[in-house]
């Protein structure tokens, strides 16, 4: 193999590692793309590694505990509530503040809808509450521990309730438990409401009015999250990044929150945790007990509603906790409902910046990962703020950033260009050095060198603009990916209405493969730009590589492409193509400077050439002087 194919290697494994990182961004399973923490400690793993191995031979059991409940892994008695004295008809209320507007269910005390009134879903209110059902309501109470789907009953009796003057809801209700003495319970539940920021306290007192602590095969009582966290999805058909919903957990000596793996569609954990997170593309539940003695279970389901499986969280709580003092138990619940953004989640790591007097509760530290490089990622999004500042269109401000960082790159990206073609105009004397050493290696290698010296060309400079490139192209990915203010951000009314989508312009009654049923026009015109793109750099290269490799890169690439990145957001998109635009803007202009220069060079030798030639005298001789005496 020559140089040259060795070089055209060079230049592409950097260009196919990018698209094969880009491709497992966008179409991998999102549990598989963050690794288990490398700074859990060893205890820690064995403990995980124990406890999963214990569920999974509970698990095994499952199926036989649905047809002999005797035999069900999770449920070790049948004690249960019943509630006392209330046949009162189930009723919904709202109550609203300056961001959310939530209904309530006096049924099991709980929490139908919670609006964000600052945010849209399409063109209605968005409800950060997903339910796949009418039944489905959030913060419902569960008798013991809640595992399975059919195991443990919900205290869905209707609650009696009042709202205090700071906008509390408090409910409450009694219950017996089916124990041989009968004991009573008087259960009361009371919502705090965010007037400023985004989070529900939510205070559980399960109060003996006879016996002692409520207890139920070793736990009092499960409060649950089992609505799907908002807002809807947009496509059933089509899978988009949007879609995904992810559950993770922080702990107190952990910097990050560490995600989920399920067995069989569930997940147990026994031992301490700061708080418990079902996450969106941009939205987030999380729930924080200011308590320890909770233990979390989150199932998933294998039916799928509006094109993604459903989630469920339930934090259990131990009748007996080391904190718990007397037989009243009583737990505080700070849950956050709101968007993916750092200064709505950071206002709760100081007390004087909240309204709820808690503190260091880290809540960015969930925010689902935007890629690598941060920094890079932050001075890019303020760079592109400016930008909108000047034009307030996020697609104008994308156009701008990227011609802004095609600028700054421009010197390099230009010398790389000139590289290129010096490279191809050399080729035939490469090829002269090829036939008149094919068989001996070492001298051709010699003369190729020395006929780079010769022409003062550097090979390997020309693989640096490509390398430098690389982490502008991950911090733009994860920008323009994760970056809040594209959401719902329209470019051009009618087309491209939303940034952070794939843009649609026209929906078929049936799927395609690897396209689903929806026709995006961005990613074609991204391709036909990259087919363009890849033209003009191979004729700026005219005669350098193997005609194989440069047919494949032309029309080859842009197909691959095509395909990986169909359902990437029209965001991203914009961003390629202008890029694309842009190099080929460039390429002309280096081709067109190239051909100057040629044309000026060839000028300057012909005029060299013809001063050098000897000089012929064409004009008339003078006449022969007359000497003296001549007639």
């Amino acid at each position: 193999m020559n140089w040259m194919n060795w070089k055209r290697m060079l230049i592409t494994i950097p260009i196919v590692f990018v698209v094969c990182v880009v491709a497992a961004v966008i179409i991998a399973p999102i549990q598989a793309k963050q690794k288990q923490s490398k700074n859990a400690s060893k205890n820690e793993v064995v403990s995980q590694e124990k406890t999963q191995a214990e569920l999974a031979n509970k698990v095994e059991k499952i199926e036989e505990a649905k047809k002999d409940p005797s035999s069900d892994p999770f449920k070790e008695s049948n004690l249960s509530l019943t509630p006392i004295g209330n046949n009162a008809e189930a009723k919904l209320f709202e109550i609203e503040t300056d961001i959310y507007r939530i209904v309530f269910d006096t049924k099991g005390a709980s929490v139908k809808s919670v609006i964000l009134k600052k945010y849209k879903d399409g063109n209605k209110p968005l409800d950060i509450v997903l339910r796949s059902s009418e039944d489905d309501r959030a913060f419902m109470l569960y008798e013991g521990r809640k595992v399975k789907d059919y195991n443990k009953k919900p205290l869905d009796a209707v609650f009696s309730y009042r709202i205090d003057e700071n906008k509390n809801v408090i409910f409450e209700s009694e219950f017996e438990l089916n124990n041989p003495s009968r004991d009573k319970f008087k259960v009361v539940k009371t919502y705090r409401i965010g007037e400023k920021e985004y989070m529900i306290a939510i205070k559980v007192d399960i109060i003996p009015l006879t016996g002692s602590a409520l207890d139920i095969d070793g736990y009092a009582y499960s409060i649950a999250f089992e609505p799907q966290v908002g807002p809807s999805f947009r496509s059933t058909k089509s899978k988009n990044k949007q879609d995904l919903r992810n559950f993770y957990l922080k702990f107190d000596d952990k910097k990050k929150a560490k995600i989920l793996r399920f067995s069989d569609n569930l997940f147990t954990y026994e031992s301490p945790f700061k708080w418990l997170e079902l996450t969106s593309k941009y939205f987030a539940y999380i729930i924080a007990p200011q308590k320890a003695g909770m233990h979390v279970t989150a199932t998933l389901s294998n039916s799928q509603t509006n094109g993604s499986l459903i989630s469920r969280s339930f934090l259990s709580r131990e009748a007996k906790s080391s904190d718990a003092s007397g037989d009243t138990i009583t737990d505080v619940f700070n849950v956050y409902l709101g968007p993916q953004l750092k200064d709505k989640m950071n206002v709760f790591n100081r007390v004087q910046d909240n309204s709820f007097g808690v503190k260091d509760l880290m809540f960015e530290k969930g925010m689902e990962s935007g890629g690598a490089l941060p920094l890079l990622q932050n001075l890019l999004k303020w760079i592109m703020s400016i930008f909108y500042k000047l034009i307030p269109n996020w697609g104008v401000s994308i156009i701008l950033l990227t011609l802004f960082v095609r600028l700054i790159t421009f010197p390099l990206q230009n010398k790389a260009s000139r590289s290129t073609a010096r490279m191809g105009e050399i080729q035939p004397k490469i090829n002269e050095i090829k036939e008149k050493y094919k068989d001996n290696p070492q001298k051709m290698n010699e003369a190729t060198i020395a006929l780079y010296k010769e022409e003062d060309i550097h090979p390997f400079l020309s693989l640096v603009p490509t390398l430098i490139q690389l982490p502008i192209l991950f911090a733009m990915f994860g920008l323009l990916e994760k970056h809040f203010e594209l959401r719902g951000a329209m470019f051009i009314p009618g087309w491209i209405t939303d940034l952070s989508v794939p843009e649609t312009v026209l929906t078929f009654p049936f799927s395609i493969p690897l396209l689903g049923n929806e026709l995006h026009l961005m990613p074609i015109l991204y391709a036909v730009s990259m087919v363009f793109s890849m033209m003009y750099a191979q004729k700026g290269a005219a005669g350098a590589g193997s005609q194989k490799m440069q047919k494949f890169m032309t029309y080859g690439f842009p197909v691959i492409i095509f395909f990986m990145l169909y359902n990437a957001s029209s965001g991203l998109f914009v961003y390629w193509t202008m890029l694309n635009a842009c190099s080929v803007l460039q390429q002309v202009f280096t081709n067109m400077s190239e051909k100057k220069k040629k044309e000026a060079e060839k000028v300057i030798k012909e005029k060299r050439e013809n001063e050098n030639k000897p000089m012929l005298y064409t004009g008339v001789l003078p006449p022969k002087a007359k000497r003296k005496g001549d007639k």
